[in-house]
């Protein structure tokens, strides 16, 4: 080989080096994100955890509510208007 063939082809090795080493390093680093994920998923699904256990706890010593009764009637029901059914602060029975 020449001189100019033995260029080119050191000039090759070493951007195939190159390249190697990148995907090295990017490998490395999408193993190393996906282990936080997998560690952030982890800690999120803990702590929803702890939280719905102590909104039981809470919820546990809280009295009994009741539901306040809708005294006055809905004056668009009784027209057939009132969009709000379930919503409505007011009553839509007799």
């Amino acid at each position: 080989m020449n001189e100019m063939e033995e260029e080119v082809n050191f000039a090759i090795k070493k951007r195939h080096e190159r390249e190697m080493e990148e995907l090295y390093r990017r490998s490395m680093f999408e193993s190393i994100l996906e282990a936080r994920r997998t560690q952030e998923r982890s800690w999120h699904t803990e702590e929803r955890e702890r939280q719905k256990e102590k909104n039981k706890e809470i919820l546990s010593g809280a009295p009994e509510t009741e539901v306040p009764q809708k005294k006055m009637l809905c004056i668009f029901w009784r027209k057939g208007t009132c969009d709000l059914k379930e919503d409505c602060a007011f009553s839509h029975t007799l």
